[in-house]
């Protein structure tokens, strides 16, 4: 009897808790709504559906889980990084990340050394078709750099952390500043595929945040500010360098999703509608990681298609694939040119 009294114990308080957050949720629900008697009610519906929808526990893991699992995997870039370091992997204060059909820049870089991804040990693989998996270091304009031919996705199956592999291992050997790249669908109608835009701000917040979980010792907590993300000079240098190149880059809001499949139309019209310019499956969480460890930011993205619902014809790998290969050398270009105005600025030599 004591048991089934102890049982019958916790049961009610589960219930009383799950009654407490769910007057709660109806009550904010309701504020927001201006507290209107229909809103009431279907806020007091939603809201016992709420602690269901969205629990404690993310996928059924601990808070302490999570944590743990997220510093297991920092602390294999950790390891990573100092592979590199050994094999002469240090020294660059630059770091570039090649999207999708734009890894040919990697070509350019003078006299470098290269090593594959697969051979490192602790360093997620990539699966993606037209992401090479190479890291190289070496000249470029001039500038030491730290290349990394091929980029990591979430929907990979890697975790949020291990998918800002480049990000975090470029900051451990000592890069202040990053360039990201990426091949995005544009859905603002006056940027037409083949563009070039320069990623002033972002919309992540339907994808998950890679700091969930991690606080390394050398960071200070939580409450991340995103305002700024790109490194200001670095906005100034990116349209001076278009200009001289005689190359129109566009500005714009990057909008992220989760990936592996394509934006729906409707998700294509709520992101126009959060003001996003452009649709990507990476670069948002890479920003966040690299924000968090103190580098500067430039994020480019290379507008290979409209947006689903925009397009008449269906989207496809290989066609992002080609159309990043259409404006590789307008891109190649004006990498080469901002890079150089960089090392000026930083007096890297």
């Amino acid at each position: 009897m004591k048991n089934i009294s102890g049982l019958f114990c916790k049961s009610c308080q589960s219930a009383f808790a799950f009654l407490c957050v769910s007057v709660v949720n109806a009550f904010v629900f309701a504020f927001i709504r201006f507290l209107s008697p229909s809103s009431l009610l279907n806020a007091f519906i939603f809201a016992f559906a709420f602690p269901k929808v969205y629990p404690r526990e993310s996928g059924d893991q601990s808070l302490k889980s999570i944590m743990t699992t997220a510093q297991k995997d920092y602390n294999e870039l950790a390891s990573a990084a100092d592979f590199l370091q050994k094999k002469g992997f240090s020294g660059a204060k630059l770091a570039l990340v090649l999207g999708t059909g734009l890894g040919g820049l990697a070509e350019q870089v003078k006299s470098p050394r290269i090593i594959d991804t697969a051979d490192i040990p602790g360093y997620p693989s990539s699966s993606v078709e037209g992401h090479h998996g190479r890291i190289l270091q070496g000249k470029l304009s001039g500038v030491e750099c730290l290349v990394f031919q091929g980029r990591l996705h979430y929907y990979e199956g890697l975790s949020s952390v291990q998918a800002c592999a480049p990000v975090i291992i470029s900051q451990m050997l000592g890069a202040e500043s990053i360039i990201l790249t990426n091949a995005s669908g544009s859905i603002n109608g006056s940027f037409p595929p083949g563009s070039l835009m320069l990623a002033e701000d972002f919309i992540c917040a339907f994808h998950k945040n890679p700091l969930l979980g991690l606080v390394p010792g050398n960071l200070r907590g939580n409450g991340l500010n995103l305002d700024y993300v790109i490194f200001p000079p670095y906005h100034l240098i990116a349209m001076e360098s278009a200009g001289e190149t005689g190359i129109i880059l566009r500005s714009g809001t990057l909008g992220v999703t989760w990936g592996p499949s394509y934006e729906t139309p409707a998700e294509v019209r709520m992101l126009q509608f959060a003001g996003a310019d452009a649709a990507s499956m990476s670069t948002g969480p890479e920003i966040i990681m690299a924000k968090h460890l103190g580098l500067n930011i430039l994020a480019l993205s290379c507008l290979t298609n409209l947006g689903s619902g925009i397009s008449p014809t269906p989207l496809t790998h290989q066609e992002v694939q080609e159309a990043a290969a259409m404006v590789a050398e307008s891109f190649r270009l004006l990498i080469l040119r901002i890079i150089k105005r960089m090392g000026i600025y930083h007096e890297w030599h």
